[in-house]
């Protein structure tokens, strides 16, 4: 009885580490950006930036489909209001009288994440022939890898992203879908969507100097108790 136990719970394992790394079908990554563990969103370090969209094909989604990214204004507001605008691959999108209330989609709709119900644009497009070798987004925005652009197995887009017109404190949300062939929605897993941002991550020798000068802070205050 143990010998089959310990059988079943090694398939058991061996299954979910195959789910844990699979690398999904459809993601999302931003050339340099950052993965925020708090919204579980890979985010631009810049305000002009490259967002790729990525495919690897498999039994219901494959290269000669359209798919379609959703350009979501975050934090969600459901009123008409003047913030500015963005770009997305040359496109000019004012916020936001140029976009649409709600949630993307036709009859079977794009979960909402915490982003929809808000203002959003949607842009429709086909992968062409660009390939990479595949790769999980998310462990290379965790890594700070670049992007390497060779090898096959993976299609992909490029898109160039401009938020400098924008009004401050609102930020672009972007989700990868596309439908199978009964017309069911096939998305980005939302750990791998992307966002901009307009604040500049710290270099890391800024970061350097960060620390240690809390660190001399802290040691100087403590010297400080002492001695009273």
């Amino acid at each position: 009885m143990k010998k089959i136990m310990g059988v079943a719970f090694s398939v058991l394992f061996i299954l979910c580490a195959g789910v844990a790394y699979a690398i999904p079908s459809l993601q999302l990554d931003i050339a340099g950006g950052i993965y925020d563990s708090a919204t579980e969103t890979i985010i631009a370090t810049d305000k002009s930036f490259s967002l790729y969209a990525f495919l690897i094909p498999d039994n219901k989604i494959n290269a000669t489909q359209t798919y379609y990214i959703s350009a979501a204004l975050v934090p969600p507001i459901s009123s008409p209001a003047t913030l500015g605008s963005f770009s997305f691959a040359g496109t000019p999108v004012n916020v936001t009288s140029g976009m649409t209330i709600g949630t993307p989609g036709t009859t079977d709709k794009l979960p909402s994440h915490g982003i929809f119900d808000t203002f959003f644009k949607e842009f429709s497009f086909t992968f062409g022939s660009n390939q990479i070798t595949p790769y999980d987004t998310q462990d290379r925005a965790e890594g700070g890898d670049p992007i390497v652009f060779s090898g096959t197995g993976m299609y992909y887009k490029e898109f160039v992203v401009d938020v400098n017109s924008l009004a401050g404190g609102n930020f672009i949300h972007f989700d990868l879908y596309g439908y199978d062939e009964k017309g069911k929605i096939q998305f980005a897993p939302f750990s791998h969507d992307a966002q901009s941002n307009g604040h500049k991550v710290p270099e890391p020798g800024t970061l350097f100097l960060l620390g240690f000068g809390l660190v001399a802070m802290a040691g100087l205050a403590a010297r400080r108790k002492k001695t009273k």
